[in-house]
Formats: structure tokens, sequence, C-alpha cells
């Protein structure tokens, strides 16, 4: 048995939770089952129910969650505990307590000072700088890259138009920044390509996205949030994310993405992805409001760039990755490997 802590609601968006999932079902093809713990809402519930994944609700990161959580492990035969939020405390770890030594963290930034784990991955582009306590085990860079079972069977057909004919437009479970309209509007005025929107539950502008389909003569179509994005990167040719997992997920795919970003910490780290050549930055939010429309104009008039950016996507990306990641932590944990 595996047990997952994550989160998916209108607070944290659906990427912690779809990576989580990603990882079960490399879990579930070893012969391991899982159990998701979380504040699981409406769409979060619907992604498990679908996955075909067990999970039961938990409101917050306390010391007594942490508590809750031992005791799962205790009474279920636990091989390893999976923590991905970033609610996630040192405190959190501590009260573990020797639950820590089969305890992996899947980790973005390395902001938490002591990390008492048995191990940290972290699939991040430049991982490998991040200054990490000595101790935990460390799965760090692109070879431990966590995507969806689907996504593996949609890359090995995978091609990309260049000129581009389709764009798909992502920004995850969050929108902050109402990036999905500005963004739509600016291809409908400016190009005649077939656009996707993929929005969640927690969209707040749908009344505008459907008026601009309505009159859009077939070029624009909404999509409510996927139980994954396999099927939708593997129709688009170029796409337009946040600076979270669906910028990772279109570099898994080589689809060309170009990324605006939501917070600080994706706007420095979509920063080190564009200079691996893996996306066109588009830098935060706000810049989007302010020139847009020329970020968008230079994205798709570099056809000899978008060439560029799927090759170093193919050669950066493992097809693998997920099951690598699998495997590694139950060494990590010292737990037995079924196949």
């Amino acid at each position: 048995m595996i047990v997952f802590r994550c989160d998916a609601n209108s607070a944290t968006g659906l990427g912690h939770l779809s990576r989580c999932i990603s990882l079960a079902e490399a879990f579930e093809d070893l012969g391991y089952e899982s159990l998701f713990v979380g504040n699981f809402e409406g769409a979060g519930q619907a992604f498990l129910k679908t996955a075909g994944f067990s999970f039961e609700q938990c409101p917050g990161w306390s010391v007594e969650d942490a508590r809750a959580v031992v005791r799962r492990f205790e009474n279920s035969q636990c091989n390893l505990v999976v923590l991905d939020s970033y609610a996630l405390n040192d405190a959190y770890l501590d009260a573990l307590g020797r639950v820590a030594e089969r305890t992996v963290v899947v980790d973005d930034y390395g902001k938490l000072e002591r990390y008492n784990c048995s191990g940290i991955l972290n699939f991040t582009v430049e991982a490998e700088n991040v200054q990490y306590p000595d101790g935990p085990k460390l799965m760090l860079g692109p070879d431990y890259m966590l995507t969806r079972r689907r996504f593996v069977e949609y890359r090995k057909s995978k091609s990309v138009h260049i000129p581009p004919r389709n764009v798909l437009v992502t920004f995850g479970g969050i929108d902050r920044h109402g990036a999905t309209e500005k963004v739509v509007k600016m291809f409908l005025d400016h190009t005649q390509l077939h656009v996707r929107a993929i929005v969640s539950d927690f969209y707040s502008n749908m009344a505008e996205l459907e008026a601009l389909a309505s009159s859009s003569d077939g070029l624009f179509e909404i999509q409510c949030q996927q139980p994954d994005l396999a099927e939708a990167f593997g129709w688009a040719d170029v796409a337009v994310t946040a600076g979270g997992l669906s910028k990772y997920e279109a570099a898994y795919m080589g689809v060309p993405v170009l990324v605006f970003s939501q917070s600080s910490e994706e706007v420095q780290e979509s920063g080190r992805f564009a200079r691996h050549a893996l996306c066109v930055d588009g830098g935060s939010g706000e810049r989007l409001e302010r020139d847009g429309d020329q970020v968008l104009f230079d994205f798709l008039k570099g056809t000899g760039g978008l060439e560029g950016m799927v090759r170093a996507m193919k050669n950066a990306f493992t097809v693998d990755s997920t099951q690598n990641a699998a495997r590694k932590m139950l060494q990590i944990a010292g737990g037995d490997i079924r196949v």
C-alpha cells in the first residue's frame, strides 16, 4: 500500500494531485495499491474516481494530521508515504517519527530547512542546483518527471505541425490573472488557428469564454477540466500554459509552449526552463496584460525556434520517467519491487 498526502481544491489547483496520480498509476503497474488522503474538492474527487483510486478527506497540514497519517501507515501495512504540497513544513515531517524513514517528498523549490524524510523527488530543470540537506536520497531532474499513463501512449505517435494549426490554452486549476480569456482573444484577433481552452471547475470567466466561442466561426472550443491532458497535448501543435506542471507535460509531449507564470516561483523556474530551450518565457501574468500581443507574435513567427524546441524537448524527457521515479522511491524506502 502507498499512502499519498496531497490536496486538490480552489486554493491549490490540481497539479499536486495530478502528479501523485501519475505515481499511483506507476505503482499500480508494479503491483501496489494506493490511498489518497487530503482536501479534495469536486474536480479533485472526479480525478480520483476516474483514475480508480480510493481517497479520504483530511482538512489540513497540522501535527495532528501527521499523526493520523502515522496511524494509517501502521494499520494498513503501508510500504511508502508520498507527500506533495506547498503547505508541507518541517514540523509535519518531524511528527511522522519513524514513518519518515519510509516517506518521500515531492518538491519543487527546496524551501524547507531539515527535510526529515527518506527521499526527495524534484523533477524540475536544474533541480541539481537546489541546496538540500544531507540525509535524504535525491531524485533530481527530468529523468524523474511525473506524467500520467496515457501520456506515454500518446507520445509514441505524436507529431507536431509547423507552422502550427492547433493551439491548446490551459492555465491549470487556478487562473489567477484571467489569462485564458486574454490569450484566446489574442489568437482569435490575430490568427486563423484552431484554439482549444481547457478550464477547471474553479474558472470564473466562463460566460466570456462562451461568448468568444459562439462568435469564432468554429475556431474556438472550450473543454472543462479533463482527467488528464494527454489527448489535448496529442491534438495540439503549440500550447500556452501557466508555469507549473502543464509546461512540463507539453515538453514531455514535444509541444512547443509559451509560458505565462502565475507566481514569483514560477517566473524563476520558467526562466530556467527557457534557458534549456524548453519553452518561450512570456514572463508574468501582468506582462500578458501589458504586451501579450507582441509576445504571442514573436512566439508564432519563430518557426526555426519552434522546431529547435521540439528537438530539445525530446532530448530532455525520457519516455519511462514515472516508472523510474516509482522504482527509485521503493528502493529508497526499503520496499520490495513486485514486477
